[in-house]
């Protein structure tokens, strides 16, 4: 399946930082569990020992007892350079303290000492940011969402659960829990099966409408991110007239974005710029391919992607992106993406416009390879606007 062979390269990019013998990686993840049982893989795999600090249990072997008074950050350190060997340091939040001048100095002493072993302290937390000279040596690590597969066996258990403590039936087969499991992607693990806990006993029963009320919660968490907003698909070409040469390109791309023109070689479009004055239909003829193709719709709006402090706008959009091709097989529709450009007045401004553009039509292009070694893990995006600057027409 796709989604295991993206967790199994996850998991093989982790193991790989752990033997290239980074002294130190950050990972940015609010699911801690799900990192620390992949990380304690990946150390059972090498044979190497892990062990894990948080301010409230100090340090300890995983699943071991505390180290006594390790719980001061300054102390944990101290005992970590005095145990010997191949190790790996997980240490929960701790980027908090890295403020602090001593345990700064602590942390890059250590990881000169680390550079010719396999010894790695591992930092996570749901957002960081290090101090410049511990960022050079840090190794950044990017967990990414859980796919269905990750899922699968969580949906499965609260299946269970909510039938047999509180008799809800269940009336599902096999390929409607993988479908669950499918409609659930794009959310972190505890939400996703929150999300599906509220929905089953909102409902009273988990049937076949089971799936279209994930779908809307869904559509109803995201939104609160203000990056992606899916929406519902409630068009087609049935409802729009003319567009005839739009209609025969979305007709002939179709099969290329089908598992057996993937298998024969088709190259999945890259995507669908429509320009036009206000009030012509652009809106309506993004949701029409959605509708023809079957995937699901989301909006993108460029304008929105702007942040006032310097960096934030690049990694809003990678965000996006991110979440846009956990969400594939969908199209991804950019609203007014001319909203990507800025005013000549600011550099500043100028910088992140020229980044923004570069890094969409980038994506563009590598979604695209990436479509069709992946199979059904596809998207298509669509860009509504009325002047777009000429750089943009080769990847079209």
């Amino acid at each position: 399946m796709i989604s295991a062979a993206i967790a199994n390269k996850k998991h093989d990019e982790l193991r790989l930082l752990v033997n290239s013998r980074h002294p130190i990686i950050t990972v940015e993840t609010p699911e801690e569990e799900r990192f620390e049982q992949m990380l304690f893989d990946v150390a059972t795999e090498l044979g190497v020992p892990l062990y894990e600090w948080s301010v409230t249990t100090g340090l300890a072997k995983f699943h071991g007892a505390p180290i006594y008074n390790t719980e001061l950050t300054e102390q944990a350190l101290a005992n970590i350079a005095l145990i010997q060997g191949d190790a790996i340091f997980l240490l929960k939040d701790f980027a908090r303290y890295c403020d602090n001048d001593r345990i700064c100095r602590r942390l890059r002493d250590l990881a000169e000492k680390f550079r010719m072993v396999r010894r790695s302290i591992v930092i996570s937390a749901a957002s960081m940011q290090l101090p410049p000279e511990l960022a050079a040596d840090a190794a950044p690590f990017s967990l990414g969402l859980p796919a269905a597969e990750d899922l699968l066996p969580g949906v499965k258990s609260i299946l269970a659960d909510l039938n047999r403590d509180q008799h809800i039936p269940v009336a599902l087969d096999v390929p409607g829990i993988c479908q669950v499991a499918q409609n659930l992607v794009g959310l972190a693990e505890e939400e996703a099966m929150r999300t599906l806990r509220m929905c089953i006993l909102g409902r009273g029963r988990a049937d076949a409408g089971l799936l279209d009320a994930v779908l809307d919660a869904k559509r109803q968490a995201l939104r609160t991110d203000g990056l992606i907003e899916t929406i519902r698909r409630d068009a087609s070409f049935g409802d729009i007239a003319g567009l005839k040469r739009l209609r025969e390109w979305i007709a002939k791309r179709k099969s290329a974005l089908t598992p057996e023109g993937q298998r024969f070689g088709l190259v999945p479009p890259k995507g669908v710029l429509i320009t036009g004055v206000q009030g012509c239909g652009k809106s309506l003829a993004a949701r029409a391919v959605a509708g023809e193709w079957g995937f699901e719709l989301a909006r993108l709006d460029a304008g929105a992607l702007y942040d006032k402090f310097v960096g934030e706008s690049e990694k809003r959009l990678h965000k996006a992106l991110e979440l846009a091709q956990k969400l594939a097989p969908l199209v991804l529709w950019i609203d007014e993406i001319e909203k990507a450009r800025c005013s000549p007045g600011c550099k500043t401004a100028r910088a992140a416009s020229f980044w923004l553009q570069l890094r969409i039509t980038s994506w563009s292009c590598r979604r695209r390879c990436c479509a069709k070694a992946a199979s059904m893990k596809s998207s298509s995006w669509i860009c509504r606007t009325r002047k777009l600057a000429p750089r943009y027409l080769r990847f079209i």
